[in-house]
């Protein structure tokens, strides 16, 4: 069962791109507390800090300064990272970039014009199959107070 509420990082340097994805998730997902940077440096700052703790990561694969290859690595590098969602947008149709985001860990690469809805469907069934194998991952995030 998906905890209430679910924090999301969401990263997507195109405004418009964002405000859309924003406005669907509100839409379909109103537990979803949403918060938005616009390269993958400010993401994995935030992801590295103890003091937040996300269920979700939703990323553009073509971002600024950081290709989603590199994005991908540099999530899947940080322990505490490891069984959380990542979920591609992308306005990408390639296969190969499809293929390469797999072969980096990525849970989904979805194409940006999909339903919102179909997504956050889609990441619920992963969220509850983790949930079933692994302990909250807000229990295993470090204590910040510590």
């Amino acid at each position: 069962m998906i905890r209430e509420p679910v924090h999301c990082i969401l990263i997507e340097d195109v405004e418009s791109d964002a405000r859309y994805i924003e406005i669907q998730v509100e839409k379909h997902a109103p537990n979803v507390e949403m918060e938005r940077v616009e390269t993958g440096e400010e993401a994995l700052e935030r992801l590295e800090s103890p003091e937040r703790t996300y269920d979700l990561i939703l990323m553009d694969w073509n971002l600024p300064g950081m290709s989603g290859v590199e994005l991908l690595d540099s999530i899947r590098a940080l322990p505490r990272m490891a069984s959380v969602p990542v979920v591609v947008l992308t306005g990408s149709s390639s296969p190969q970039d499809a293929s390469l985001a797999y072969e980096h860990a990525a849970s989904a690469f979805v194409s940006k014009t999909l339903d919102i809805g179909q997504v956050l469907a889609r990441n619920a069934v992963y969220c509850d199959f983790w949930d079933s194998l692994l302990p909250d991952r807000r229990e295993l995030a470090p204590d910040p107070e510590a």
